[in-house]
């Protein structure tokens, strides 16, 4: 089964965001399994700012649980990289890869679904985004490509 890349939203506030009027609410991404019915599959998240324990219910949804935030559920970086090969742990660890590209490279190791493309780098300038795209087609066969996409900045 496929999966996805989404943000959801904590309760928490970055520093530079705290004295404005209306407060920007910290966004986070995940990566979420989905089900045979393109459903998302529930599953517990930390906060990358305040360490707030999420439950993903939907894309772009989730809940704050409360009293458990000291749980060791959660997989962090360091586990999902004991079922990666070294050569793809040393890209993601240059590119600075965040929890979720780990757990979507985990994901198509555990399913075998080669020949699938994930986004390790991302930038934004003027009106092009740039991307880095690690290609992994297979248990040891995978490259590095780079990518320009133009869009139109509507504001």
């Amino acid at each position: 089964m496929p999966g996805t890349k989404h943000l959801i939203q904590c309760h928490c506030v970055l520093p530079q965001y705290r004295k404005m009027a209306e407060p920007v609410f910290h966004k986070f991404v995940v990566y979420s399994k989905l089900n045979e019915k393109d459903e998302i599959e529930h599953k517990l998240v930390r906060c990358n700012n305040c360490d707030a324990v999420h439950r993903v219910i939907d894309f772009c949804k989730s809940e704050i649980v409360t009293k458990i935030e000291d749980t060791d559920v959660i997989l962090d970086e360091e586990e999902l990289k004991l079922g990666l090969p070294d050569k793809i742990i040393k890209i993601l660890e240059k590119n600075n890869s965040d929890l979720a590209t780990y757990e979507a490279i985990d994901h198509i190791f555990e399913e075998e679904m080669w020949n699938t493309e994930v986004v390790i780098a991302r930038q934004t300038q003027a009106e092009k985004i740039n991307l880095k795209i690690l290609q992994i087609k297979g248990e040891a066969s995978f490259r590095l490509k780079s990518e320009s996409i133009d869009f139109i900045n509507e504001s």
